[in-house]
C-alpha cells in the first residue's frame, strides 16, 4: 500500500520543476491534488514517513562574562503541524528525541493543523507531552505559539505540565547565572509589544532568550531592549527550498543562525509540513543549539 503512495508522490515530485512563479505553491497544491486518488489520507502518510534529522549548531552569541553559559544546550522545536488521532506522527518525533538530554525545551508554536477547538486542545496538548517524557530537559519546556494554534492551548499545555509564554517572562538559573525566557503571543505579533515582556536593557548579569513563532515583527524590539536570544520558526526553512512569500517575514532570517545588532537569531526548519504535506530541498529538523562564546568581531563587546 505504501509503495504504491510513494509512487504516486514522486510523480507529484516530478512537476515540481514545471512550476515558476509567485504562485507556485497554490499550483503545487492543485497538481497534488490531481496526481493523488486519496489526498487527504496520502497527506497523513507523508508526513509520517518524512526524514527527520536532529542537527546540532553552535550558537557563538556569549561575552566573556557570560562565560558560565558555555555549552548551554537547548532543543528547539517549531511547526510540528501534527494531524489529529495520529500517533504516528508522534512516535516520529518521540523516536527522535527520546535520548536526548538538554538544559531547556523551547519550541516556537504551531503544533497542529489549523487552530481546531478547545477539546482538540487538550488532545494536541497531551499528544506533544507524550512525545517529549522521556527525554531529559533540566529547565523543563519551555513552549510560545503560533498562528495554528487555538488560544486555548496555552492553557491546555499547563495542564500538562509545559509552560506556556503568552506575552511574559520568567527567570531560570543555571550554574549561578540568571536567564530570562521570554515568549510572545501570536496575537501581539503585528501590534505593539506587551508591556509584560521584560525590558534587559543594561542588565548585564542577565541573559535574555526569547521565543516568538514569527522571525520578523519583533527580532529589532528584542534586540533593543537587551535580549541575547531569539528562536524562531514559521517559515518552515522554507518547505519547498527557494521558495519566498511575504509571509515568512524577512529574507535573512529565513532558516539557521542570524544576527540582529548584538543579539543572535535561529530560526528552525521545522518538524512537520503545512498547505501540502512534503519537503523539497529541506528536510525537517529538531535543532540542537548549543551557546558558544562569541566569535572576535562576530558581535559587538
Amino acid at each position: 500500500m505504501f509503495q504504491a503512495i510513494l509512487k504516486k508522490y514522486a510523480a507529484f515530485e516530478a512537476l515540481y520543476g514545471r512550476f515558476e512563479g509567485r504562485h507556485k505553491a497554490l499550483m503545487l497544491h492543485r497538481a497534488f491534488c490531481e496526481v493523488c486518488i486519496e489526498p487527504s489520507r496520502l497527506a497523513r502518510m507523508i508526513d509520517n514517513h518524512l526524514p527527520l534529522d536532529v542537527r546540532h549548531h553552535d550558537i557563538p552569541v556569549l561575552r566573556p562574562a557570560e562565560a558560565a553559559l558555555d555549552g548551554f544546550c537547548i532543543m528547539h522545536l517549531s511547526d510540528l503541524h501534527l494531524h489529529k488521532n495520529n500517533p504516528a506522527g508522534i512516535t516520529r518525533l518521540k523516536d527522535k528525541v527520546r535520548s536526548l538530554s538538554v538544559d531547556l525545551t523551547a519550541a516556537t508554536g504551531d503544533f497542529g493543523k489549523g487552530q481546531g477547538t478547545e477539546e482538540d486542545s487538550d488532545d494536541l496538548a497531551r499528544d506533544i507531552a507524550s512525545a517529549l517524557d522521556e527525554t531529559t530537559s533540566r529547565h523543563g519546556i519551555h513552549v510560545s505559539l503560533g498562528n495554528h494554534d487555538h488560544p486555548s492551548l496555552g492553557e491546555a499545555f499547563r495542564r500538562v505540565g509545559i509552560h506556556c509564554l503568552e506575552s511574559q517572562a520568567i527567570k531560570i538559573s543555571h550554574n549561578n547565572r540568571h536567564i530570562i525566557l521570554g515568549g510572545f503571543h501570536p496575537a501581539y505579533t503585528r501590534k505593539t509589544p506587551s508591556p509584560r515582556i521584560c525590558p534587559l536593557t543594561g542588565q548585564e548579569d542577565l541573559f535574555g532568550i526569547m521565543l516568538c513563532h514569527y522571525n520578523g515583527p519583533y527580532a529589532q524590539w528584542t534586540a533593543d531592549h537587551g535580549y541575547r536570544l531569539y528562536l524562531t520558526g514559521h517559515t518552515h526553512g522554507p518547505q519547498i527550498a527557494r521558495h519566498y512569500h511575504r509571509g515568512m517575514g524577512d529574507k535573512d532570517k529565513l532558516e539557521g543562525l542570524w544576527f540582529c545588532d548584538e543579539m543572535a537569531g535561529f530560526t528552525t526548519k521545522g518538524v512537520g509540513t503545512s498547505l501540502y504535506p512534503f519537503r523539497l530541498g529541506n528536510r525537517a529538523e529538531v535543532s540542537l543549539l548549543t551557546l558558544r562564546m562569541a566569535r572576535p568581531g562576530l558581535v559587538p563587546t
